[in-house]
């Protein structure tokens, strides 16, 4: 999370709001971040993001600069914009995930400002729509909970164990068999995983792989290929 220093309003008007978003889509960009969702609220910002620790804080670092830059310009401001360092947590399961997700597009209903489906600077917009093109990488919570009318359930419904335990059953794939998945979508492509794909196959390879519902995760560590190399494939 970020938060306005002395918890003083980050955004003042529809440019401020875009402008944030604009340097969001740019720098996971070049940073191999992957974005679930988004909520930009007056005086602070929730993000739900995977990236490797070091590309983490530097997209977080080159977000920061570049919006603290364009505040102080605009309202001639000095000082700092952001309060302190980023405050962040590990989301090591996906019930914690669907957790997060929710909290997070849920914000604004929290807050009392709007419901959440009719909220302009969330991520809600890109769920709904089903958006394959916009600034939230949806694909991986799409693959959880059953496209669009998964994503209003959970977010329109109470989160309780008994809403998110079928998810996490039907997201969950074992190492033995992440491994027989790899192995074969290697295969059908008339080679063995364990030796280098060639580099005009392994876009398809990797996308093959990750639609059968293997995790980034069990997927650099089993086959041995950097996250930056998967999720620069799969896009």
């Amino acid at each position: 999370m970020l938060r306005g220093n002395g918890k003083t309003d980050l955004f003042f008007d529809d440019n401020d709001f875009g402008t944030f978003l604009h340097y969001l889509k740019k720098y996971k960009g070049d940073t191999c971040t992957e974005l679930f969702a988004y909520c930009l609220m007056n005086n602070h910002v929730h993000l739900l993001l995977r990236a490797e620790n070091d590309k983490l804080s530097l997209f977080l670092k080159k977000v920061g600069v570049s919006y603290s830059s364009h505040f102080n310009r605009k309202y001639e401001h000095f000082g700092h914009v952001f309060q302190d360092r980023f405050k962040s947590e590990c989301i090591d399961d996906e019930h914690y995930f669907i957790c997060a997700l929710r909290y997070i597009i849920r914000n604004p209903d929290e807050a009392g400002m709007r419901k959440w489906i009719d909220y302009k600077w969330s991520s809600a917009s890109d769920y709904i729509n089903e958006s394959s093109i916009g600034i939230t990488d949806t694909q991986f919570a799409f693959d959880m909970l059953g496209k669009k009318q998964g994503v209003i359930a959970l977010f329109d419904a109470p989160l309780t164990r008994k809403l998110a335990e079928p998810v996490i059953r039907r997201r969950s794939i074992t190492d033995a068999d992440a491994l027989k998945i790899i192995s074969t979508s290697a295969e059908s492509l008339n080679y063995d995983f364990r030796n280098n794909i060639p580099i005009e196959l392994r876009s398809e390879f990797i996308k093959r792989v990750l639609h059968s519902g293997v995790t980034v995760r069990q997927f650099e560590r089993i086959a041995d290929i950097s996250r930056g190399v998967i999720q620069k494939n799969n896009k």
